[in-house]
């Protein structure tokens, strides 16, 4: 079933009674944009996917504060987009590493109904991707996915979105040490003391496959 224009989706990658974060992506009900959201940190940023084809990061007003002067508030703009099917852009992915999923964490965010995704006990990530395409695209079968939502765009156009179990090539903070590390010091400079487990997200663009990037990471309290 396709979802009508100006609908909302939220999911989270789960295992057993371990979580990770909660996201949601939206249409518009008069234009062709789209929406994704990390939940938690929805009052910090939002990726936009425009019906003009400019897509980018959107720092919010809250993040904004933390910004210097001369820095633009859109972060990773593109305009060009080289279709991977007929029809179809690869808008966006979001990885989910199964190392990152944390029992017991509550997300400081509305209760709101959430499609469950079960991570692969025998992969490393569950691999959440957002596709766009145009009114006229015909369904591409990509193997051992999920299809978490089919959504109808206000301009006519589609997205999907699938989950796929994944192998890295090395444990992600091994790979994203010095990112993670950067996080840890400025969580410390908004006021976080190292008690409690926080998420945060790193953000990119992937230039050699056109798509946005997001990699949801647990953030954990000190070492006692």
């Amino acid at each position: 079933m396709m979802l009508s224009p100006g609908a909302q989706v939220r999911f989270r990658v789960t295992k057993g009674d371990k979580v990770g974060s909660s996201w949601s992506v939206q249409t518009s009900k008069g234009k062709g944009d789209v929406y994704v959201l990390h939940r938690e940190g929805a009052q910090q940023i939002k990726t936009s996917f425009h019906e003009s084809g400019q897509w980018h990061f959107s720092v919010m007003p809250e993040g904004q504060k933390r910004l210097g002067e001369n820095e633009s508030s859109y972060l990773g703009v593109v305009k060009e987009h080289t279709e991977f099917a007929s029809g179809w852009l690869h808008a966006m992915r979001i990885t989910v590493p199964r190392s990152e999923l944390r029992d017991g964490y509550e997300e400081q965010v509305r209760e709101k109904t959430v499609v469950e995704v079960p991570a692969d006990p025998e992969m490393d990530v569950v691999s959440i991707d957002i596709f766009l395409g145009d009114s006229n695209a015909i369904p591409v079968r990509i193997e051992h996915s999920l299809l978490i939502a089919h959504m109808e765009r206000g301009d006519g156009g589609q997205v999907a979105i699938l989950a796929r179990p994944m192998l890295l090539d090395e444990p992600l903070h091994i790979g994203l040490a010095e990112q993670i590390s950067q996080i840890r010091d400025g969580l410390r400079d908004q006021g976080w003391n190292g008690t409690s487990l926080t998420r945060a997200v790193i953000i990119g663009h992937d230039d050699s496959r056109g798509f946005h990037r997001q990699i949801e990471v647990a953030i954990d309290p000190d070492p006692a």
